[in-house]
């Protein structure tokens, strides 16, 4: 044990150093030796996209589906081979010409079916067509508040209900805040209940990545400022009703030297949250601790975890990455 505890305390002052490039993996906690291999390495699976964002695990299949903004694309990893999925994902040319025209976040409702956070169509939209037959045909689930059009959905996250949780920043308007566009003056976190109605939550600046613990008790939702980077907690206390938030994690000031702000994340079924932010990936235990950072030279936008847990996928800049996990966490 004396021999461990002097092995763990050398990992936690120099970290573990990778071969590719600036990554390099920290450990900040004994617990992340549980579930990060400390000679493990980021994988780069397919590069040369535009800005990657919304990666998917569909277990039904065995692939990753994942979004590339700019192009106004999904596209599929299976086997080792990237091809183009869907297209166009977000901007159908309903709407407004957007600065970010492409689907963001992806998700799966309770049938399987296909939803997407589509930007460029400033509404939460769910495709026609079965899964492994995509066309860019899409029904409406929501895209207005009282009246007014929606910003740009970003992310979202089912409950076991049905009910959506979801995030609605004005990132994919050209002017962001400034844009003639806009109808709402906040960025809302809202839940689209199974009945329709559609309920804001909160008013967050920045509001961005989003996730449930899998007991559905926490809905974490990270906000992308780059001068006081946050990931915010709020207690659950029926579907779609939850109380006033809480800090889940500050990052320091050393923190805000590394480019990035908090995005997506991925929470496994033990609670243990992987979210993207400074730097690259962070891990956090279930009660706001932080566990261990991957660093990366590419920056982290969004990560999900394949059905067993044992790979992290990651979305960064221009590149699909993914890293395994140990699977005993």
């Amino acid at each position: 044990m004396r021999l461990f505890n002097i092995f763990y305390s050398l990992l936690v002052v120099f970290s573990i150093h990778l071969c590719h490039g600036q990554q390099r993996i920290e450990i900040l906690h004994q617990q992340a030796l549980d579930i990060l291999d400390p000679k493990g390495i980021v994988e780069e699976l397919a590069c040369g996209f535009a800005w990657l964002e919304g990666p998917l695990w569909v277990e039904n299949g065995g692939f990753l589906l994942f979004s590339d903004i700019p192009n106004n694309k999904v596209y599929r990893y299976h086997n080792d081979k990237v091809m183009e999925y869907l297209s166009p994902s977000g901007f159908t040319g309903s709407a407004d010409v957007a600065h970010q025209p492409g689907a963001n976040g992806l998700l799966l409702d309770a049938e399987g079916r296909l939803v997407l956070m589509q930007q460029g169509d400033r509404r939460v939209a769910r495709m026609i067509t079965d899964i492994n037959s995509p066309v860019p045909t899409f029904e409406t689930l929501t895209d207005q508040f009282q009246g007014k059009r929606l910003n740009s959905p970003n992310d979202g996250v089912f409950d076991k209900s049905g009910n959506l949780y979801f995030t609605d920043p004005s990132y994919g308007l050209a002017g962001l805040d400034d844009d003639p566009a806009i109808e709402l003056t906040f960025h809302g976190v809202y839940c689209l209940k199974i009945n329709g109605n559609l309920v804001l939550l909160d008013t967050l600046r920045y509001a961005n990545g989003i996730g449930l613990s899998h007991g559905e008790k926490e809905l974490y939702v990270s906000q992308s400022s780059h001068v006081a980077p946050t990931w915010y907690k709020y207690a659950v206390d029926q579907p779609g009703t939850i109380s006033e938030r809480s800090v889940f994690f500050r990052p320091n000031v050393e923190t805000l030297a590394h480019p990035n702000a908090p995005d997506g994340m991925a929470i496994s079924q033990s609670g243990v949250v992987f979210a993207s932010g400074p730097g690259g990936i962070w891990v956090f235990s279930p009660g706001g601790e932080a566990l261990a950072r991957i660093y990366m030279s590419k920056t982290a936008s969004n990560c999900t975890l394949n059905a067993n847990e044992t790979v992290l996928y990651i979305t960064a800049s221009d590149c699909l990455l993914s890293i395994d996990l140990t699977g005993n966490y």
